[in-house]
C-alpha cells in the first residue's frame, strides 16, 4: 500500500497540484486523467477512484465559490475526465492555497483510511488494530512525501500483481467476500 501511495498516488497528485498553479491547465489535468486511468489496470478500483474524486469535486461545488469546480464538473458530465480521487486532491490543495507537502500528507492520509476501512470489511480485524496498523504507517509519512514529490509523472507507477489479482478476483467473483 505505501509503495503504491508513495510511487502512483502522490505523484499524480502533484502532478495536479503543479497543473493548478498559477492559473489551472485544463489540458494537464486532462492529461493526468487519462494516464492515471490506463495505470489502474483493475476496472473496479478505477471506478471507486472515480468515485470518491466525484464525491470530492460535488463537496467542493457546495463549499467553494471557485469557477474552477463547475468546470471541473462540466467535463466530468462531458466524459471529457474521471476526476480520480488523486487528481481533485491536489486541486483542491492548491486552490486551498495548501503547501504541496501538506497537501500530500493528506493524500497520504486519505489513501491509509480508505484502505483500512475496506480492510475492516474484507478481513476480521477489530478498531484498535488498525488504528495501530495506521499509526506505525503515519510515522513514514514524511519519508514518502518527500520521496513521491520527486517522482515526475513519466516516472511514477506501482506495480503489484498480487493487489490487482485480488482486485480482479473480487471484482469478478460470485460472491462477494464482504463482512456484513
Amino acid at each position: 500500500v505505501i509503495p503504491s501511495l508513495e510511487n502512483f498516488e502522490l505523484p499524480t497528485t502533484t502532478a495536479s497540484y503543479k497543473a493548478t498553479l498559477p492559473e489551472i491547465n485544463f489540458e494537464k489535468i486532462y492529461e493526468i486523467d487519462i494516464i492515471y486511468g490506463a495505470m489502474k489496470p483493475c476496472r473496479e478500483v478505477r471506478e471507486a477512484s472515480a468515485r470518491t474524486g466525484q464525491q470530492r469535486l460535488l463537496l467542493n461545488l457546495e463549499i467553494s465559490d471557485e469557477t474552477v469546480w463547475k468546470e471541473l464538473e462540466r467535463i466530468r458530465l462531458n466524459r471529457e475526465i474521471h476526476a480520480y480521487e488523486s487528481i481533485i486532491l491536489g486541486i483542491q490543495g492548491a486552490l486551498n492555497q495548501m503547501t504541496l507537502e501538506d497537501t500530500l500528507a493528506f493524500a497520504y492520509y486519505q489513501g491509509l483510511t480508505s484502505l483500512i476501512n475496506a480492510a475492516i470489511k474484507l478481513v476480521r480485524i477489530g478498531q484498535i488494530t488498525c488504528q495501530k496498523i495506521l499509526s506505525d504507517a503515519l510515522k513514514q509519512c514524511s519519508k514518502v512525501v518527500n520521496k513521491s514529490k520527486d517522482i515526475s509523472i513519466e516516472k511514477m507507477g506501482w506495480i503489484c500483481p498480487a493487489f490487482d489479482i485480488s482486485s480482479a478476483r473480487h471484482e469478478t467473483a460470485f460472491s462477494r467476500l464482504f463482512i456484513s
